[in-house]
C-alpha cells in the first residue's frame, strides 16, 4: 500500500472541541499565574480586550433579534403570545430573583475591611425611570448602552413593523443581519481560549490568597442553586402546567443541554432547543402550522430576555458586598431586584458594573467575576436553556390547549420550590461554615506600612520642645530650621491614616509623608512632636513646632487662631459605626428615624460639630478624643463623626466596624496649620503644597496611605512558585 493510500485511509486527527480548549486554557492560565505570580500581570489587557469583544455584539443582537422576531408576527398572534408569555416570564423571573436574593444567606461569617475607596463617598445615582425606559434619543441610548431604553424602543418598533404590509424585504434583511451578528459572535467565541488564558493567568497571579478562599463561597453557592433550578424547579414547573414529565424533557433536550454546557453558549443551541420543543409539543398533539410558527418566535424572543441563570449571576454583587464587608440592607433588596432585571438585558458585562455603581460598591469587585464565570457560566447556560424550554412549552402549549393548570398543583409547586431553595441555602451555610476558614490579618496592611521616603532622617521628640528664645525669634524661621537640622512637625496622635505609629513605632501616614517631603526639599530631617488638640495652637505660637499636620480641617473658628496653608485634599464626613448599625447611619432618613442617637465628635473640630447639630438636631453630641476609645468600647456612643478616609482606616484595625456616609456632599478642605505670625515658613509651605498637588505628589501619597495602593518598586509581590518556592527571582 502506498503512502498516499495509507494517509487516505488513516483516520483524521480529531481537533479538541472549543469547550475542551477553554478548560485547558483555564487550567494553563491558573498554573502560569501561580508559577510566575505578578510577572504575568501584563496579560490583563488581553483578557480585557476579550471582554470588550464580547460586549461589542450585545446591543446589535438585541436590536436585530427583537425587531425581527416581533416584526414577522401577525398582530392577533402577537397579542395572544404577549399575554401568556408575560405571565410566564414574570413567574420564572420571580423564581430566579428569589434564588438570587436567598443566596447571601448561605455565606458564612467573614471578617473583612478595606482601605478607603472613592466609591464610598460618591452620591447615589438618582433613578429616573422615565429616562431609564423612554429613549428621547435612541442613538444616544445606543451609544451609552442604555439597555432598558433600547429594549423598549425595539419592542415598540417590532410591534409597529407587524402592521406594515410591504415588509418582506426588510424582514429578510433583518434576518440576514441577525445571522451576520451571530456569525460575528461565533468568531469572537473562537478567541475564548486566548482570552480565558489571559484572564485566568492575570487573576491567579495577582489575586490575594484570601480572595481565592472567598471566591469558592460564591462558586459553590451558585452551582448548588443553579442545579436546583435546572434539574428541579424548572422541570417541575413544566410538568405541573403541561403534564410533560421530567424524564421525557431531559431525554429530548439532552443533546442540546450537553452542547450548551460544553460550549458555554446558549446561542449555538437555539436551533436544537427549538427542535426539542417542537418534538415535545407534537407528542402532545400541539403541532399545527401556527403553533410551529409560534415556537419559531418564542424561542428567539425568549433568548433576548434575562434568564434565571443571569438573574442568579446578579448575586455576585451580593457576594462582592459581603466579601468587602458592605452587605446590602434588607430595604435595598426591592431596588436591587428591579435594577437587576433591567440591567440583565445587557448581560453580566453590563449588569454587574451597573449594580456595583448603583450601590456604591468598589468597582474592582468586577475584576473577580471573569475568573468565576468560566465555571458558573456553563451552569448558567444550562439554567437558561431549561428556562427557554419551559417558557416555550408553557406558552405555546397554553395557546394550543395543552395547559393542565390547576390551583392545588400550583400551590404544591410553590411550597416545594420554597422548601428546595431554603433547604439549599441551609445546607450550603452548614458546609461553607466548615470549609471556609479565615484568620483576619487586614490590619497588617496598614500597621506594617513604612514611609515611601525612607531615606529622610526622622525621629520623634520625647516631649514638646521649649519655646523659642527672643534671640531665636529674631531669625528667619527657614534659616533657624536649617541651622537646627530638623523640621519640627506637630501631630495629633491616633489620626489614621494621616499621622499614627506603625508596628515598628515610627510615625507614618499621609501627613507624615508630606512632612518628609518638605524636609527633603529643605535638606533637613523631620522631628515629629506629639501634641494634643488643645495645646497645638500654643505650640505653634511659641515656636515649639514649625507646623502641625494631622488631617486637620480648615474652619473659621480655627482661622482666628492659626493660619492655614493652601488645602492639599478634601475629605468627606462619615460615621464610624458598628457593623449592625451600618444601614441605620447610611442615610439622613434612617438617622432621623432613630428617636435617640449619641454621636461622638472631636471637640477641636467645630466645623463638623456645627454641621452635625444642623443636619441632625435630635442627636446628642458627645466629645471624644479619637476613635480609639469608641472601638475599644470605652465610650457609650452609637457612632463617631469623622472623615470617611479616617473611618476606613479604623475599620482595617477593627473589622467589626463599618463606614457610613449619609451626606456625600458634606466635604471640607484639609491643610497644613501654621502660626498666625507672618514668616518665610508660611510662604514655603504654601508653595510646596501647591507644587505637590500639581506634580502628583499628593495624589501618589494619598493612593498609598489612604487607598492602600502599592507604588511601583514598593509592592510586595503575591506568592508565586518562581519566587517563593524556587527562589529564581527576588
Amino acid at each position: 500500500m502506498s503512502n498516499e493510500e495509507d494517509s487516505a485511509t488513516r483516520p483524521a486527527r480529531k481537533r479538541p472541541s472549543l469547550s475542551a480548549m477553554v478548560l485547558i486554557a483555564l487550567g494553563l492560565g491558573i498554573i502560569v499565574g501561580l508559577f510566575f505570580g505578578e510577572g504575568v500581570a501584563f496579560l490583563a489587557p488581553i483578557g480585557n480586550a476579550y471582554i470588550a469583544l464580547l460586549q461589542m455584539t450585545v446591543l446589535p443582537y438585541i436590536v436585530l433579534s427583537i425587531v425581527y422576531g416581533l416584526g414577522r408576527l401577525r398582530p392577533a398572534s402577537a397579542r395572544r403570545l404577549a399575554g401568556v408569555g408575560a405571565v410566564t416570564i414574570l413567574i420564572v423571573w420571580a423564581i430566579g430573583m428569589s434564588a438570587s436574593l436567598l443566596m447571601p444567606l448561605s455565606y458564612p461569617e467573614w471578617e473583612s475591611a478595606s482601605f478607603f475607596s472613592r466609591a464610598m463617598v460618591e452620591p447615589p445615582q438618582k433613578l429616573d425611570l422615565l429616562e431609564l425606559y423612554i429613549p428621547r434619543n435612541i442613538f444616544a441610548s445606543l451609544s451609552q448602552a442604555a439597555i432598558p431604553a433600547v429594549v423598549v424602543f425595539c419592542l415598540l418598533l417590532g410591534v409597529a413593523l407587524m402592521r406594515v404590509e410591504k415588509k418582506d424585504t426588510l424582514i429578510e434583511a433583518l434576518e440576514s443581519l441577525s445571522e451576520a451578528v451571530m456569525h460575528l459572535t461565533g468568531m469572537v467565541v473562537k478567541t475564548a481560549p486566548l482570552g480565558i488564558f489571559a484572564l485566568a493567568a492575570a487573576a491567579a497571579g495577582t489575586i490575594r490568597l484570601e480572595e481565592f478562599d472567598a471566591i469558592q463561597v460564591y462558586v459553590w453557592g451558585y452551582l448548588a442553586m443553579a442545579a436546583v433550578l435546572s434539574f428541579g424547579i424548572l422541570p417541575m414547573l413544566i410538568s405541573v402546567v403541561t403534564g410533560i414529565g421530567f424524564k421525557r424533557v431531559f431525554t429530548v433536550t439532552r443533546d442540546a443541554l450537553v452542547t450548551g454546557f460544553a460550549t458555554g453558549s446558549l446561542l449555538v443551541i437555539l436551533p436544537l432547543l427549538s427542535e426539542a420543543c417542537m418534538e415535545l409539543l407534537a407528542e402532545r398533539g400541539v403541532d399545527s402550522q401556527d403553533e410551529v410558527a409560534m415556537v419559531d418566535v418564542v424561542v428567539p424572543t425568549s433568548f433576548n430576555l434575562p434568564s434565571v441563570g443571569m438573574l442568579l449571576t446578579m448575586s455576585f454583587v451580593h457576594f462582592g458586598a459581603w466579601m468587602f464587608d458592605s452587605p446590602l440592607a434588607l430595604g435595598q433588596y426591592p431596588v436591587f431586584a428591579g435594577l437587576a432585571v433591567v440591567t440583565a438585558f445587557g448581560g453580566w458585562t453590563i449588569a454587574i458594573p451597573a449594580l456595583l455603581d448603583a450601590f456604591r460598591l468598589p468597582a474592582e469587585i468586577f475584576d473577580l467575576y471573569p475568573l468565576v464565570d468560566v465555571i458558573t457560566g456553563r451552569f448558567s447556560v444550562v439554567a437558561a436553556a431549561l428556562q427557554l424550554v419551559a417558557v416555550t412549552l408553557i406558552v405555546v402549549g397554553a395557546l394550543g390547549g395543552l395547559s393542565k393548570l390547576r390551583w392545588p398543583h400550583l400551590l404544591r409547586f410553590g411550597a416545594v420550590t420554597v422548601v428546595l431553595m431554603v433547604g439549599t441555602v441551609i445546607g450550603l451555610r452548614a458546609v461553607l461554615d466548615r470549609t471556609t476558614g479565615q484568620e483576619y490579618v487586614g490590619y497588617l496592611s496598614l500597621v506594617e506600612r513604612t514611609p515611601l521616603l525612607e531615606e529622610v532622617a526622622a525621629r520623634e521628640a520625647e516631649s514638646v520642645p521649649p519655646a523659642l528664645s527672643l534671640e531665636q525669634s529674631s531669625f528667619d524661621r527657614l534659616d533657624l530650621i536649617r541651622s537646627r537640622g530638623w523640621l519640627r512637625v506637630g501631630y495629633v496622635e491616633n489620626r489614621l491614616p494621616f499621622a499614627f505609629r506603625n508596628e515598628a513605632g515610627v510615625v507614618v501616614g499621609l501627613d507624615a509623608e508630606l512632612a518628609r517631603g518638605m524636609a527633603t526639599d529643605l535638606e533637613v530631617g523631620v522631628e515629629f512632636v506629639r501634641l494634643s488638640a488643645e495645646n497645638a495652637v500654643a505650640a505653634l505660637d511659641q515656636g515649639s513646632v514649625d507646623i502641625v499636620m494631622s488631617g486637620l480641617v480648615m474652619e473659621p473658628s480655627r482661622a482666628r487662631k492659626v493660619r492655614f496653608s493652601n488645602p492639599y485634599m478634601e475629605i468627606t464626613a462619615a460615621f464610624l459605626v458598628p457593623d449592625h448599625l451600618r444601614h441605620e447611619f447610611s442615610s439622613r432618613e434612617t438617622l432621623l428615624a432613630r428617636k435617640q442617637v449619641r454621636i461622638g465628635v472631636y471637640p477641636s473640630v467645630r466645623y463638623e460639630r456645627d454641621l452635625a447639630s444642623h443636619r441632625l438636631p435630635h442627636a446628642e453630641l458627645v466629645p471624644v478624643a479619637s476613635a480609639r476609645p469608641f472601638v475599644r468600647g470605652e465610650v457609650e456612643v452609637d457612632a463617631v463623626l469623622l472623615s470617611a478616609e479616617e473611618a476606613a482606616a479604623w475599620t482595617l484595625a477593627y473589622p467589626a466596624y463599618a463606614v457610613a456616609v449619609p451626606f456625600p456632599d458634606w466635604k471640607a478642605p484639609v491643610a497644613v496649620v501654621m502660626a498666625t505670625e507672618p514668616s518665610d515658613v508660611n510662604g514655603f509651605v504654601d508653595a510646596w503644597v501647591e507644587l505637590a498637588k500639581r506634580d502628583g505628589t499628593v495624589e501618589r501619597y494619598f493612593s498609598y496611605w489612604v487607598m492602600g495602593e502599592e507604588p511601583p518598586g514598593r509592592h510586595v509581590p503575591r506568592w508565586s512558585i518562581i519566587r517563593d518556592v524556587l527562589g529564581w527571582v527576588d
